[in-house]
């Protein structure tokens, strides 16, 4: 499980967290996940398949964007509709990001909205904390991963 926490989860209680279950297809990279968002609210998505790729990009654009000058990240992952802002708060130390989180997110015309069945949350934290959260939900996908191929080992043989 990957937990990402807001800065001020004492108080807010808001967090997401991402199971990654199990592998579907590993040549096509396909996992079974789930999703929590943890705030005034708990809300425990239906399990879904997702590419790994969708993670792995999230993570690649979320590095890079801490490490440039942007003011602003969107970062749509095609399932389960999983749309990612992310915005850099500035005059903060150490500095600080708001992220918006809105599962099953409609489109219009060329814009994401939220809908009304879609829970969306928003978090605020730092950049040590997005890199630990991204660490573990790779780390997450390897031994996913590797259980799915040790699976498919006939040791007995």
């Amino acid at each position: 499980m990957a937990f990402l926490y807001d800065n001020h989860h004492d108080t807010t209680k808001s967090e997401i967290e991402i199971n990654i279950i199990n592998c579907i297809n590993n040549e096509a990279g396909v996992f079974e996940a789930e999703i929590v968002l943890n705030s005034l609210y708990r809300y425990k998505t239906p399990s879904f398949t997702i590419q790994s790729d969708d993670f792995l990009q999230f993570i690649e654009r979320t590095n890079e964007f801490i490490n440039s000058d942007q003011e602003y990240l969107h970062n749509v992952m095609l399932d389960p509709w999983f749309d990612i802002r992310l915005f850099r708060n500035r005059n903060t130390q150490p500095a600080t990001y708001t992220m918006i989180i809105v599962l099953d997110a409609g489109l219009f015309k060329t814009d994401a909205i939220s809908t009304s069945t879609g829970p969306a949350i928003c978090l605020e934290v730092t950049a040590n904390s997005l890199m630990s959260f991204h660490r573990k939900l790779s780390e997450e996908i390897k031994v996913v991963t590797l259980s799915y191929i040790l699976g498919l080992i006939d040791f007995d043989r």
